[in-house]
């Protein structure tokens, strides 16, 4: 955002005349390996099984990709996973040069093997997902189950405490892949990043790829940050250009997730707050 090992049956050969017996030395070298299991096959269990964990409540942040026909499409939401099976989130998401921001509710339900479904509820525009727990129930893995799109996503737990700049000031370091629109066709780009946030202020040098043309640039920007972790981020270049995000902060310190919504470039990245 990931069964069963069924050993096939082969028919014996005809028995082979019995080898002499070991030497006892050898014999007890060898018979303790003939005891050992893989690590974790005590673990193993039968999918569906009681075994599986109960999803838990709780914030988490969704950073996903994919491709619908020819355009490349991305979404960043943050989500709040309540009892009983209901979810209500914030969600960016962008599909060619369209951007679309929305709150919706969805609902999650349990499936064979410690999967669930999610599914949207009303009009919301989020894709339904299949999602894979950890052994706490934490939600880590996604892909989508709309047809004609492909789409996996993976999730972040958020903590529910409020976000300030103490947990973003300090070095930010990324590395990224996105891709730009260039006469009619989306050109895949790269782009690595070191920044120095300071109070919403940000300073830093970007070595980019678009289309295989490199460039190097400065850029400076501010943040419009909000208790509930949300973000707006708008950086200018070196040569003037503007690049627009909608972000999500951590609220571990870890750093921030952006989606870029200039509409001939499309970026989702994750930027790490360096300790």
């Amino acid at each position: 955002m990931f069964g069963l090992i069924f050993r096939s049956l082969v028919a014996l050969p005809l028995p082979l005349p019995l080898p002499l017996p070991l030497p006892l030395p050898l014999v007890l070298l060898v018979a303790p390996q003939l005891a050992v299991l893989p690590a974790g096959a005590a673990e193993l269990k039968a999918p569906g099984s009681q075994s599986c964990p109960l999803p838990k409540p709780g914030r988490y942040v969704l950073m996903g990709e994919g491709q619908k026909g020819v355009q490349p499409l991305a979404e960043l939401a943050q989500e709040q996973w309540l009892p009983g099976g209901r979810i209500e989130g914030v969600r960016y998401s962008r599909l060619g040069q369209g951007f679309e921001e929305e709150t919706y509710g969805a609902t999650y339900s349990s499936m064979p093997g410690c999967w669930l479904s999610i599914k949207p509820v009303g009009r919301s525009s989020r894709r339904p997902l299949q999602v894979a727990l950890d052994r706490t129930g934490r939600p880590k893995v996604a892909i989508g189950t709309e047809v004609g799109v492909v789409f996996s996503a993976q999730y972040v737990e958020q903590s529910e405490v409020s976000c300030g700049w103490k947990q973003l000031d300090g070095l930010v370091i990324s590395v990224q892949r996105g891709n730009s629109l260039e006469a009619g066709r989306w050109l895949p780009n790269a782009v690595i990043q070191r920044e120095v946030w300071n109070a919403g202020q940000v300073r830093g040098k970007a070595v980019s790829s678009y289309g295989g043309k490199s460039d190097v640039v400065g850029y400076t920007g501010t943040m419009e940050l909000a208790p509930n972790c949300l973000a707006k981020l708008r950086e200018v270049d070196a040569a003037g250009r503007a690049y627009n995000y909608r972000a999500i902060v951590l609220a571990s310190g870890r750093g921030y997730f952006y989606l870029q919504t200039d509409p001939t470039d499309l970026t989702l990245g994750y930027l790490a707050r360096q300790r």
